[in-house]
C-alpha cells in the first residue's frame, strides 16, 4: 500500500473538508433554498443561473491575475488562507439571505462563491510541489479529489443527526448552512497549517507588474507552449457542462422529475460513493495510460449521462444514471489538474493554475445562464440538451490533441 506524506495527507485532506460545501451548498440544500426561500417565482431558475454565472465569471476573470500576484510575491499560501477562511466562514452568512430577499441572497451567494472558487485554484496549485515524485501528481490527484467526496456525505451524515431529518423548513436550511461552515471550518485548519510557504529565494518575476505577467504568459506560451492552451480550451468546454449539471441537478430532479428530498439525496449519495474508487482508478489508468486518453473517455460518458437524463423519468434508472455520473465526476477534474501540474513550471503555477480556473469557469458562465433560460421559456428538460454541445466539442479537442502529441508534434 502506497504511503504518503504527512504534506500529501494534509493536501487532501482539504478536499475532504471543502467537499462539504461543494455537495450540500452549491449541488444540494443552497440551490432549492434558494429557489424556495430567496427568490421564488417562475423566474427563479434564470436568477439562479444568473447568480452562479456571475460568481464563476469574477473567479474566472480574476484568478490568472490573482495567480500571477501570488506568484511575483511569492505569497501564494498567504492567499490560500485568506479565501479558504473567507469562504468557511461565508458560507454561516447564507443563513442570513432568507429573509433579506434577492439581492441580498445572491450578493452573499457570489461572495462566498468567488472565495470559493479562488481557494481552489490555489490549493489546486500546491499540486505541483506536494508529491514527492512528479510522475505521480496525477494519482495523487485522483486520491484527493476522492477522498473528498467522503467528507460531503459524512456532513450531511453530522446534520441529519443533528436534525433528526433532512432539511425542510427556513431554520432547517438556516442550521444546515451554520453546520456546513463549523465542518468546512474544523476540517481545513490542519491543511492550512501543513501545507508548504513559499520558498524564500527572490522570484525572477517579482519585479514585474502583475497585469504585465499575464500578458507574457499568454503570448510565451501561445508561441512555445500551445499544447498548454489547447488543454485549457477543451476543459473549458467539458467544465461548461459538467458545472451547469453540478448546479442545476438537484432543480431538475425536484422540478422536472418529481422528486422528493430524500430521493435526491439518496441519488447524489450513489454519486459520490461511486465516485471514491473511480476517481483513484481512472487516475491511476492516467498515470498509466496518459491522461488525455481517459478524458476523453470521461467525456463520452458525460455525453451518454446526458442523453439518459433527458429520457428517462422513472427514479429508479436513475440509480443507473447517478452510478455512470459517480464515475466520470471526480475523474474528469482530477485527471485534468494531474495532467496539468506536469506541463507547467513550478514558479508560474498559480498563475497558470488560474488560467485553468478562467478556462473551468469563464466558459461556464454559459451554461447555467443558457440553462436557466431555456428552462424559462421552454422546460428544464429541453434546457438540458443544451449542455450536450460542450462535452462533444471539449472530446474533439482533446481527440486533436492526443493526436497531435502521438505524432509527436508538440511534446506534453
Amino acid at each position: 500500500m502506497t504511503k504518503y506524506t504527512t504534506t500529501e495527507k494534509a493536501w487532501f485532506f482539504y478536499d475532504f473538508g471543502n467537499s462539504a460545501y461543494a455537495l450540500l451548498i452549491m449541488t444540494l440544500f443552497y440551490p432549492i433554498y434558494f429557489s424556495e426561500f430567496v427568490a421564488p417565482g417562475p423566474k427563479s431558475d434564470a436568477i439562479w443561473g444568473g447568480t452562479v454565472a456571475l460568481s464563476i465569471l469574477l473567479v474566472g476573470i480574476l484568478s490568472p491575475f490573482l495567480g500571477a500576484y501570488s506568484d511575483n510575491k511569492s505569497n501564494r499560501k498567504s492567499f490560500f488562507v485568506f479565501f479558504s477562511l473567507l469562504s468557511a466562514l461565508g458560507t454561516a452568512l447564507l443563513a442570513s439571505t432568507g429573509s433579506g430577499g434577492m439581492h441580498l441572497g445572491a450578493v452573499v451567494f457570489i461572495a462566498v462563491n468567488f472565495s470559493f472558487g479562488v481557494s481552489l485554484f490555489l490549493y489546486d496549485s500546491f499540486l505541483v510541489v506536494i508529491p514527492r515524485d512528479k510522475n505521480i501528481s496525477t494519482t495523487v490527484s485522483g486520491v484527493g479529489w476522492a477522498i473528498g467526496y467522503i467528507g460531503g456525505p459524512l456532513c450531511l451524515f453530522f446534520i441529519w443527526v443533528i436534525l433528526g431529518t433532512l432539511p425542510q423548513s427556513h431554520t432547517d436550511y438556516n442550521l444546515v448552512f451554520v453546520l456546513t461552515a463549523l465542518f468546512f471550518l474544523f476540517c481545513i485548519v490542519w491543511p492550512l497549517k501543513v501545507l508548504p510557504k513559499d520558498n524564500s529565494e527572490k522570484n525572477e518575476l517579482e519585479n514585474l507588474n502583475f497585469i504585465k505577467t499575464v500578458w507574457l504568459t499568454v503570448s510565451s506560451s501561445w508561441h512555445n507552449k500551445k499544447e498548454v492552451f489547447m488543454f485549457l480550451a477543451a476543459m473549458y468546454f467539458i467544465m461548461d457542462g459538467l458545472i451547469t449539471i453540478v448546479y442545476f441537478t438537484a432543480l431538475f430532479a425536484k422540478k422536472e422529475l418529481g422528486f422528493d428530498i430524500g430521493q435526491i439525496v439518496t441519488l447524489l449519495l450513489i454519486v459520490q460513493f461511486i465516485a471514491v474508487p473511480f476517481t483513484i482508478l481512472f487516475c491511476w489508468l492516467g498515470e498509466k495510460k496518459g491522461e488525455l486518453p481517459i478524458l476523453i473517455i470521461c467525456s463520452f460518458i458525460w455525453c451518454i449521462i446526458v442523453a439518459l437524463m433527458y429520457f428517462n423519468n422513472d427514479y429508479k434508472q436513475y440509480f443507473v444514471i447517478s452510478a455512470l455520473t459517480g464515475i466520470v465526476i471526480g475523474s474528469t477534474p482530477a485527471l485534468s489538474r494531474g495532467f496539468l501540474s506536469k506541463i507547467i513550471p513550478v514558479e508560474k503555477r498559480a498563475e497558470l493554475f488560474g488560467f485553468n480556473s478562467f478556462a473551468g469557469r469563464v466558459a461556464t458562465i454559459i451554461g447555467p445562464v443558457l440553462f436557466g433560460i431555456l428552462s424559462v421559456k421552454y422546460n428544464m428538460r429541453i434546457a438540458l440538451l443544451s449542455v450536450l454541445p460542450f462535452f462533444c466539442i471539449g472530446m474533439l479537442i482533446l481527440l486533436r490533441l492526443h493526436i497531435m502529441i502521438k505524432r509527436n508534434r508538440i511534446v506534453a
